[in-house]
């Protein structure tokens, strides 16, 4: 079930225990590991969920207990990288929330006790749009952090679905996270050969296309003029000794 806040609460998300509040922007690069963050955490949320005999809430105190170890962790990284990985844990424990509430209920309130008020489907997607206005300045470990969110969690979601574009964009290098690539213009290193590989000197070419075409021309004609001058050849013959049978009987040849 979505939640659509009033659009007021969606400030930067500002956790409502130890996590210190993200600061309102970053700098790329300065939260390195974002992303190796998310996947461990992920692989912890897919354990948990599959926990059929946990208690209910220890699943939940497990993932919080997580998430306030990555913060905690990140802090004595400076200020930028502490509130990329802020940013990282909103968005994981929105995530938690969505995976926890189909399978397990009761433990589906990581992130209100995280981030209290502030955890809502609506702070996530200004989250979102702040990186996606960011554009090539954006943290592209943070911004795949979200996409892998939205993907994830809210994968029929409209308003997800609109930023997941944008997001990988972002994450893919794309100046600007905006651009969109041209339909049918192939990328000019189309032919280069893969790292590593050895490099052949035969390329396909419109020269070559056209070399081919004339040899096969060129061979045409001179296999019908050798047909030609074959059957011609056979006909002067035939004719020259029909001519000398009748000179021969005294008749006059006047073919």
């Amino acid at each position: 079930m979505t939640v659509r806040p009033n659009p007021s609460s969606a400030a930067p998300p500002a956790p409502a225990t130890a996590v210190a509040g993200p600061p309102p922007s970053t700098v790329r690069g300065s939260g390195a590991g974002a992303l190796a963050l998310f996947r461990a955490f992920h692989a912890d949320l897919l354990a948990g969920c599959a926990q059929e005999q946990a208690t209910a809430g220890t699943v939940a105190e497990r993932l919080i207990a997580t998430l306030h170890g990555m913060s905690g962790a990140a802090s004595a990284q400076g200020p930028a990288a502490h509130g990329v990985v802020v940013k990282a844990v909103f968005a994981m424990a929105m995530l938690a929330d969505r995976a926890l509430a189909q399978v397990k209920p009761a433990d589906a309130v990581v992130a209100g006790r995280l981030f209290g008020a502030n955890a809502t489907l609506q702070t996530l997607f200004v989250q979102a749009d702040d990186l996606i206005r960011q554009g090539a300045r954006a943290d592209r470990e943070l911004a795949a952090v979200y996409l892998a969110t939205l993907a994830l969690g809210f994968p029929d979601d409209a308003q997800a679905s609109a930023r997941r574009p944008s997001l990988h964009r972002i994450v893919a290098g794309r100046e600007g996270g905006t651009d969109r690539p041209q339909p049918g213009l192939a990328s000019p290193r189309a032919y280069d050969p893969p790292a590593g590989a050895l490099t052949g000197s035969f390329r396909p070419s419109a020269r070559r296309w056209w070399m081919a075409i004339g040899g096969i021309a060129a061979l045409f004609l001179l296999v019908s003029h050798l047909l030609w001058s074959t059957t011609v050849n056979d006909l002067q013959r035939d004719l020259r000794g029909a001519r000398s049978a009748v000179e021969d009987m005294g008749m006059s040849w006047s073919y």
